[in-house]
């Protein structure tokens, strides 16, 4: 069966904040995955905060994401959230053109944990990604190559909407601006 490609998953991930700044040290906390079709309407969405790996966790992400220690450390493991992820979007993922995130930190964070978990998910290993702040950068001539997801929203947007750091509320944001770019 052929399926039209009309579909686009803005992803975010809110990661610990540790003083190291390198890939490894990152660990994904939270995600927020919104599927949206060519006129921009939600079709899905997928939501949920993720237990460290290390079990580490700082102080300062609780504060940074307005969360308790307890929400998190008690979330569910990668694992089971990258499972329950795909079969929440797994309808959807026939029709995927791209998956896209502001700026790569996401794409190359999940990748890690892809390569050092052997983690499995359609989503990040099948479907082509597009880096929505470069994108929009290169498409949009008033666009600064760094400009902040809440400031894109603000100025070409349909408003912020949420709270910011926010893994689902910042997808469902990023979502507003998909029509600026085309890939």
């Amino acid at each position: 069966m052929c399926f039209k490609k009309d579909l686009i998953a803005c992803v975010d991930m809110e990661f610990n904040i540790a003083n190291n700044t390198k890939v490894d040290s990152k660990e994904i906390v939270e995600i927020g995955v919104v599927i949206i079709d060519s006129a921009r309407n939600e079709i899905c969405s997928f939501s949920s905060k993720i237990r460290p790996t290390s079990g580490r966790l700082s102080d300062n992400t609780c504060k940074f994401l307005s969360v308790s220690r307890a929400e998190i450390v008690s979330s569910p493991s990668i694992q089971e959230v990258f499972k329950n992820m795909e079969q929440a979007i797994a309808p959807y993922l026939p029709r995927l053109k791209y998956w896209c995130s502001w700026g790569d930190l996401d794409y190359v964070v999940v990748n890690h944990f892809r390569r050092k978990l052997g983690l499995q998910t359609k989503l990040f290993s099948v479907v082509d990604y597009v880096d929505a702040q470069e994108t929009m950068a290169m498409n949009v001539p008033s666009v600064r190559n760094k400009l902040g997801l809440m400031d894109a929203v603000e100025d070409y947007g349909d408003g912020w909407a949420g709270s910011h750091h926010n893994a689902l509320d910042d997808a469902r944001n990023m979502a507003s601006l998909v029509g600026f770019w085309r890939v």
